[in-house]
């Protein structure tokens, strides 16, 4: 018996590429004299000043999976050297996590900690993720380690969860994916979502550190022990109070509420009361209001 065809019921149609518009010989030895404006049928400004193909803007993901953008970048004020800050941004709520790192790569605990509670945070502890960024080899042993570090969670919650079926506790459910994306090598437009959220994170940095600056009546150095909470606590606020074109911040798509920002600035000196019931002081008779400085939520 004879295989049947495969019954076909269309085609993806591909997207149409511009062709060169051909000139006339003379406007060929013209355009040579200088050679402004680009032309895409010279082999010579195609060459020089020729850019990849642009990367359209694309709709959800099919497979329903959420997508976590990550980058390095680095600041620092004169004559100090540079810190490192890592960015994430996930796509769909636009919540974004800025923290300061020791260096780059998965060689230290602290960055894929900060990570995971991150996830944690946005609702993606145990989800399947795909976890996008450049070929950069350090961003690429990060995102391993914590990928890692997610499959041993879900490992040991597994068997802390088959050690109690016997007292009728469900088992749990399959263990999270982590799906690495890494963008073309120079492929900058790949990157335009985690570079954006980096221009953000910058610009809110400099803004807070201006204003932190002008009450101060001195500079704050990029070594200073305040710009580790300063880089988190601008991602913070970009958060709570940058409203995008949804009208919507990205707190509200994430919690579908309204956040509360306090009425205080970054480095403000304020008395601040202690969370310890007054009957479990031995102290009493000293106040509960500490004096301190407000570094964020």
């Amino acid at each position: 018996m004879e295989p049947q065809e495969e019954e076909q019921f269309g085609v993806r149609k591909p997207r149409k590429m511009l062709g060169p518009k051909l000139p006339s010989q003379r406007e060929v030895e013209e355009h040579c004299l200088t050679h402004p404006p680009y032309r895409n049928w010279c082999s010579h400004c195609v060459q020089g000043k020729g850019k990849a193909a642009p990367h359209f803007r694309k709709g959800s993901r099919e497979d329903g999976l959420t997508e976590v953008h990550f980058d390095y970048c680095f600041m620092s004020t004169v004559g100090q050297p540079l810190v490192t800050i890592l960015v994430a941004k996930e796509r769909e709520t636009k919540m974004c996590m800025a923290t300061m790192v020791p260096m780059k790569g998965g060689s230290i605990e602290f960055p894929a900690k900060r990570v995971l509670a991150f996830l944690k945070e946005i609702g993606l502890e145990s989800a399947d993720v795909v976890f996008k960024s450049d070929q950069e080899p350090a961003i690429v042993d990060l995102l391993n380690n914590i990928a890692e570090r997610r499959s041993a969670a879900s490992k040991l919650e597994k068997a802390d969860e088959s050690s109690g079926e016997s007292h009728g506790v469900r088992a749990s459910r399959d263990e999270p994916r982590t799906i690495p994306e890494l963008s073309p090598v120079g492929s900058s437009q790949s990157n335009g979502f985690i570079e954006r959220a980096i221009q953000d994170e910058e610009g809110q940095i400099r803004t807070v550190k201006s204003d932190l600056e002008s009450r101060m009546g001195c500079t704050l150095h990029s070594s200073h022990d305040l710009v580790p909470w300063l880089v988190e606590y601008a991602a913070v606020l970009l958060n709570r109070g940058q409203v995008g074109s949804d009208g919507k911040t990205a707190y509200e798509r994430l919690k579908g509420k309204t956040a509360s920002i306090p009425g205080l600035q970054f480095g403000e000196r304020i008395l601040w009361k202690s969370n310890v019931p007054s009957y479990k002081r031995k102290e009493k008779m000293d106040s509960d209001w500490t004096d301190g400085i407000f570094l964020g939520q």
